[in-house]
């Protein structure tokens, strides 16, 4: 653990991503907009992923109570002028490596311009972490979460307060290059291994020399990296795809569940 990652321990902070930060650091973030889940043109976006299905503000909130409360709608999806943030990344995706480093991915994926924001400062906002809801009517109870417009292995936090300059530190051009550097470096290794393994994969020479334990396990890893990044296929889609090769043995039903 070098000092870049030890200062992650410490600090845990937020990241923000803009072209205008000469602004920001001047006046903080006061712009915001509506909340995603709430936005039209994001449902506008989906219907043609859900067979042309759509939601009313009443049916939004319907399913948002499922799991939450009435004072939870008015805190985390109600409001104009939410302001957003990048926290440590859950896991790994084609995009971006997990932790504080895939937060940091994901800010500059919005801004040449990044800041780190003390949500603990005592003159800032709060700070809401993005509700997980089920927003799949026709999914039994407790499947299908889904966040609206970010990747759902992503932490992203949200306040609808105004974000005071003094709460935040632009990153040196001098930090965000060596951010740069390793995202490169990331991405380089990411593509090197799942190289790797699609060649081991498609090898059927070396395929059959394995024992069946080291098949399953070299077969767990290629459907962890293939599946990467493909946010809108689902565990049958898999299996489907798995049945329709000579690996079908390794679908879920046939004891390689996730």
């Amino acid at each position: 653990m070098n000092a870049f990652d030890t200062a992650w321990d410490i600090v845990k902070a937020l990241y923000h991503g803009t072209y205008y930060g000469d602004e920001v650091e001047r006046e903080g973030l006061t712009d915001g907009r509506e909340a995603p889940d709430l936005d039209p043109n994001i449902f506008a976006g989906l219907s043609q992923y859900d067979d042309g299905w759509d939601l009313s503000h009443d049916d939004i909130k319907a399913l948002f109570m499922r799991d939450f409360s009435e004072d939870d709608w008015e805190r985390m999806m109600v409001g104009d002028n939410w302001k957003y943030a990048a926290g440590d990344t859950e896991q790994e995706t084609a995009n971006a490596p997990a932790g504080r480093l895939g937060a940091l991915a994901q800010a500059l994926a919005y801004g040449s311009d990044v800041f780190e924001i003390d949500e603990n400062h005592p003159d800032a906002p709060e700070w809401i972490k993005e509700p997980i809801w089920q927003r799949n009517p026709n999914a039994e109870e407790g499947t299908d979460y889904s966040r609206y417009a970010f990747p759902k292995e992503t932490i992203q936090w949200r306040t609808k307060g105004d974000v005071p300059p003094q709460t935040m530190r632009r990153m040196s051009p001098r930090e965000v290059s060596e951010i740069q550097s390793r995202l490169f470096n990331w991405r380089q290794g990411f593509s090197d291994r799942r190289a790797l393994l699609e060649e081991m994969m498609w090898d059927l020479g070396f395929l059959n020399s394995l024992s069946q334990p080291q098949q399953a396990e070299l077969m767990r890893q290629y459907k962890t990296i293939s599946g990467m990044g493909q946010m809108r296929a689902t565990q049958q889609e898999v299996d489907d795809w798995l049945r329709a090769n000579y690996l079908g043995r390794y679908a879920s039903d046939g004891g390689m569940g996730e």
